[in-house]
């Protein structure tokens, strides 16, 4: 494979783990909802649509609106943030499995998939596949297993198939990329929750989408809450980059009275079947609305660690140097 499809975009892969647009570049909810994950013994996450559903998540929503069946509002309605937030996490959870693809960072023709687990309120894990480049390449692949992160050895000097980082690894880019996943993986999804509660949600009408009947809303989520979110998450996992650090004034300011737009068809189910996301003009570089789709709720889904004789951890591979590639 070529190695630096081995930059892992930090925030596009806590949005996938989240099957949200938005969490992992935010965070939020209430205590029981960010609290650590409890660790456990279990070697991998297997999940079928005959299954018992997940525990229940931190807040219920009342049963008359989380019924499949209810009436779709009308158009123009502005509905509540936090039902209709409260309502997709708990689809979320009751579906236990789903698919979540978006455009690939540096090739969005290319689409980035993940299989994801909802075991518990604070614990999903996930197998990851990276596009490739060119068909003569190996893929490549991550997985998150209670908290853990093993993905496909990118470096051809270490004698293993699999590299592996948890918690007390050493190495700085490990460290970020494991707290970003983990941090994700505890507030997913009742962080989304959260995040629509504070937001202006109102009801588009009825679309077909990919073969699905939906219902589609316009969240208007403020940018100051963005920042926010994406603030206590870079702390949370080892500080602010220096440049954001430096930056942050200056898009607070920008940010006052903007919105982030995020479009969100849901079926019958209250489950997501895509999300478009527009990001406003903060002076950067200007970005393009992105699509993520969501597929396969309920279907069978298993993921394992890799064989402990294939697999080298961080440390051991890289000690506390970030190969140059990386950097």
């Amino acid at each position: 494979m070529t190695v630096h499809r081995f930059r892992l975009p930090v925030c596009g892969v806590a949005a996938l783990l989240g099957a949200t647009v938005l969490t992992g570049c935010q965070s939020g909810g209430d205590d029981a909802a960010t609290s650590a994950a409890t660790p456990s013994a279990a070697t991998s996450s297997t999940a079928r649509a005959a299954s018992p559903a997940a525990p229940a998540a931190t807040t219920t929503a009342p049963a008359a609106a989380t019924s499949a069946s209810a009436a779709a509002p009308t158009p123009g309605t502005v509905v509540d943030g936090a039902t209709f937030g409260r309502r997709i996490e708990q689809a979320t959870r009751s579906a236990k499995t789903v698919r979540v693809s978006m455009p690939a960072p540096d090739d969005p023709s290319q689409s980035l998939d993940a299989d994801m687990v909802f075991v518990s309120p604070t614990r999903t894990d996930l197998s990851m596949a990276f596009p490739v480049e060119n068909p003569q390449d190996e893929g490549f692949e991550l997985r998150m297993v209670d908290g853990s992160l093993y993905f496909s050895n990118p470096d051809p000097e270490i004698d293993a198939q699999w590299l592996s980082a948890d918690e007390g690894t050493r190495n700085p880019f490990a460290q970020t990329l494991v707290g970003m996943m983990q941090e994700s993986a505890r507030v997913a999804p009742a962080g989304q929750s959260a995040l629509y509660a504070k937001s202006r949600v109102t009801a588009v009408g009825p679309e077909r989408v990919a073969g699905t009947q939906t219902t589609r809303y316009r969240v208007a989520v403020p940018m100051t809450v963005v920042l926010d979110g994406v603030e206590k998450s870079y702390r949370s996992t080892g500080g602010l980059d220096p440049e954001l650090e430096k930056e942050l004034p200056r898009l607070r300011q920008q940010a006052k009275g903007q919105t982030l737009t995020q479009d969100v068809w849901v079926d019958a189910q209250h489950r997501p079947v895509q999300a478009e996301v527009a990001t406003p003009d903060l002076g950067g570089p200007k970005t393009e609305p992105m699509t993520i789709t969501y597929s396969r709720w309920g279907k069978p889904v298993t993921v394992e660690r890799p064989p402990a004789d294939q697999t080298q951890s961080v440390d051991t591979a890289w000690g506390s140097e970030v190969p140059p590639w990386l950097e």
